[in-house]
């Protein structure tokens, strides 16, 4: 049936299945989780842009709620992925009335104003973005937020051009991270 055939496309979109890349997904969330426990604040509003298929934010809800941490969870990327993003939660069973989704065409029109977030988090996408749209970032949500954590990805060309940004330097500690090639855990001192 058609909705077979839609829900096919959605689930398993690329060969990609919630549980594929569970392994490294899940490993960022445990270090995602043990920052916010270092935070020490039992709710917590969180702001991701670039969520891939949301993996990390199921992984931290699920696992914040084992400490009693409540996570208002914002993601912001573009709307069509986001369409696809929700529709894929949903198709898995997935509650996504808890998560935020925000437009980057609504945010670039400025039809919503971010306003301030405790935590700013990106897994690669900040990273892979050019020098003019991590600036749109960094002037519109990231100064918002009180902490950062962001998984810098040193895969695409651009990423390694540009490096990491100065407003990271004063702000935060880089601890690098060994898997298939260099990454670097870019958060803030606490």
């Amino acid at each position: 049936s058609a909705s077979s055939d839609n829900f096919n496309h959605i689930s398993q979109y690329k060969n990609y299945k919630l549980g594929n890349r569970s392994i490294l997904n899940l490993f960022f969330s445990l270090n995602l989780l043990k920052f916010i426990l270092d935070i020490n604040k039992k709710n917590i509003k969180l702001i991701e842009i670039g969520c891939g298929y949301a993996d990390v934010c199921i992984f931290i809800k699920m696992l914040a709620s084992l400490y009693n941490i409540n996570i208002n969870y914002t993601i912001v990327d573009l709307k069509d992925w986001n369409n696809k993003v929700k529709e894929y939660l949903k198709a898995n069973n997935i509650d996504i009335s808890n998560i935020t989704f925000i437009n980057y065409e609504d945010l670039c029109l400025k039809k919503i104003n971010i306003g301030k977030y405790d935590l700013f988090f990106s897994k690669n996408a900040y990273s892979e973005f050019n020098v003019n749209i991590r600036s749109f970032y960094l002037n519109n949500i990231i100064s918002n937020c009180d902490y950062i954590f962001i998984v810098w990805n040193y895969l695409w060309k651009e990423a390694k051009e540009y490096g990491i940004d100065e407003y990271f330097k004063d702000k935060c500690k880089i601890e690098p991270v060994l898997f298939f090639n260099k990454l670097d855990i870019v958060k803030s001192k606490i």
